[in-house]
């Protein structure tokens, strides 16, 4: 039964009707792709995203308090993100200052 239905949408019903159900079929396969293409694009970018901002070397390349000031203003990064990188950055200085008292 569904193998049949599917042949008639795929091939247009055959009393008349098939220009309409061919045409919103192809329109919801073109609807599908463009939604999975946004999906992939935004699972690409939220991984783009965790890389550059993850901080297992230290600090982010380049980030200092006011750059991060600066992103959360904008809206780049979330308040969360910016505790989190700001107390990243915050033990960077720390370990980076005391090697001397450490020897």
């Amino acid at each position: 039964m569904a193998h049949g239905v599917l042949l008639v949408i795929l091939q247009g019903d055959v009393r008349g009707g098939g220009v309409a159900q061919s045409e919103a079929f192809e329109s919801l396969l073109w609807f599908g792709a463009v939604l999975l293409i946004v999906v992939v694009a935004v699972v690409l970018l939220i991984r783009v995203r965790r890389f550059c901002l993850r901080g297992d070397r230290g600090t982010p390349a380049g980030l200092d308090l006011d750059e991060l000031r600066r992103q959360r203003d904008r809206g780049t990064i979330t308040i969360a993100e910016y505790e989190t990188l700001r107390k990243i950055v915050l033990r960077s200085f720390a370990e980076n200052e005391s090697p001397d008292a450490k020897s």
